[in-house]
């Protein structure tokens, strides 16, 4: 039986998961019991394997019969595919890491003398306080600030064709789309 709380994240019995196990491999399974249904929980599958929920990075969800009546990733629609707000979803260390490394390449080059250097300083100073409260969304916004400033119409002095490589700025927008994390930069 699966108990109730405020802080359910909405996965339930019959549901099958992917997850990545300790070496780091996609694995899935049908879940048979929800332990304790929090993010913080561990639901048991019918591999005989327990993991915890925040392991878990796909959903199927199938009906009585075992007919898939939906599926989705985890990031950014959360555990019950309605992406519930009061559930932070990998917001782990590594993310934040890839997005400050992103504002980096995206600024590098900027300097003091560039008119947009104290708007773009302004804005990496409200990114790294979303950082520290934990505010996804507050830290994205900023980043989208940042990277509109610097891929602006001839906001950038070096060319590509100076330099026989792309500028940091259009290094950016060629990065592939593919990635799970909403910020642009």
């Amino acid at each position: 039986m699966t108990p109730t709380t405020d802080q359910n994240v909405g996965l339930q019995v019959g549901w099958t998961v992917v997850y990545r196990d300790a070496k780091d491999r996609l694995q899935d399974g049908r879940i048979i019991e929800i332990l304790d249904p929090s993010v913080n929980g561990r639901v048991n599958l019918d591999s005989g394997v327990t993991i915890p929920i925040v392991k878990i990075t796909a959903v199927k969800a199938v009906d009585q019969a075992g007919r898939c009546l939906a599926a989705w990733t985890v990031n950014p629609h959360g555990y019950d595919g309605t992406r519930s707000a009061t559930l932070p979803v990998l917001t782990g260390p590594d993310r934040w890491l890839k997005r400050f490394r992103r504002l980096a390449e995206l600024t590098a080059g900027i300097t003091g003398d560039d008119p947009r250097f104290p708007s773009i300083m302004r804005l990496l100073d409200q990114c790294e306080e979303a950082y520290v409260q934990g505010h996804d969304d507050a830290f994205i916004q900023s980043a989208r600030q940042v990277a509109a400033l610097v891929n602006a119409p001839g906001s950038r002095q070096t060319s590509s064709t100076e330099s026989g490589s792309a500028a940091p700025s259009q290094r950016a927008a060629q990065r592939p789309s593919g990635s799970s994390d909403p910020s642009p930069t």
